[in-house]
């Protein structure tokens, strides 16, 4: 078996290449190769059976991966629900550079020949936050328009603890309220909308119908954000539409976020 693998081309297309029997394909490694403007993602023989598991996506994603983005990439063959198949590979299972693009042809090749065809979306990090460039500017868009005219209350201040690498982007820190995540608050406490003034009492929080939230579209979705303490935050939360859902926060209508009385030290300063 060789460690170089050689590859023959015919303008998008494989004429011929050894990665069948070379010790990649042995360990059950994938093999990604560009030419023509094309990817091929070379399937060994042990996962051959992933094709109906990837057949079900509508396009692929390739992204620095999560775990490892100094080395790794993601394939994600992206079916538009939260657990779409993918896979993880290392910058010595690609054969040259990746640069962003959309629309870029996606094949997948087994022994037998080409197998399945996609258009591949690629999202570079962003140097500062360590998440998809596309991303990054969609979250500066959000945090802009949730704290216009509010510069002269945001401190640079980063979070004295490592955040989950989804979190990171959303923290911000308020000389009103100390250490923030901007998200939307999952529960929500009763109150009279027509009232100017709150005379109480609060009324215990309940869970929010996200679905119902989300269904009117991302925008009317970002109107929900608001700043949450990090230690509620980190209590339970999840990302749903690109944005944070923040389990355990509760809002109210006069109130705003409520924060009970034996959780004061939620704040952090």
């Amino acid at each position: 078996m060789s460690n170089t693998i050689i590859i023959s081309n015919k303008g998008q297309d494989i004429a011929s290449t050894n990665y069948w029997n070379s010790k990649q394909a042995g360990a059950g490694l994938v093999f990604l190769t560009a030419n023509a403007g094309a990817l091929r993602l070379l399937l060994p023989p042990k996962l051959c059976g992933c094709l109906d598991e990837m057949r079900t996506g509508r396009r692929v994603v390739i992204e620095p991966s999560i775990q490892n983005p100094k080395s790794h990439w993601d394939l994600i063959f992206d079916d538009g629900t939260d657990s779409p198949f993918s896979i993880s590979i290392s910058s010595g299972q690609i054969d040259r550079g990746m640069s962003a693009g959309e629309n870029v042809p996606f094949a997948v090749w087994s022994k037998r020949g080409k197998e399945l065809e996609f258009k591949a979306q690629i999202r570079k990090k962003d140097a500062k936050l360590g998440i998809p460039s596309d991303d990054a500017n969609e979250i500066r868009r959000i945090m802009n328009l949730c704290f216009r005219g509010m510069n002269h209350m945001i401190q640079d201040r980063p979070y004295q603890n490592p955040l989950p690498e989804e979190l990171r982007a959303w923290h911000i820190y308020l000389s009103d309220c100390g250490h923030c995540i901007v998200g939307i608050p999952g529960k929500v406490s009763p109150s009279d909308e027509d009232s100017l003034f709150f005379s109480g009492p609060v009324l215990p929080p309940v869970s929010r119908d996200l679905d119902e939230i989300f269904a009117k579209g991302k925008e009317s979705a970002i109107m929900q954000l608001a700043p949450i303490s990090v230690k509620t935050v980190l209590r339970g939360y999840s990302i749903r539409n690109g944005l944070v859902v923040a389990h355990e926060a509760a809002y109210h209508n006069q109130l705003g976020i409520l924060n009970d009385d034996d959780e004061d030290d939620d704040f952090e300063y």
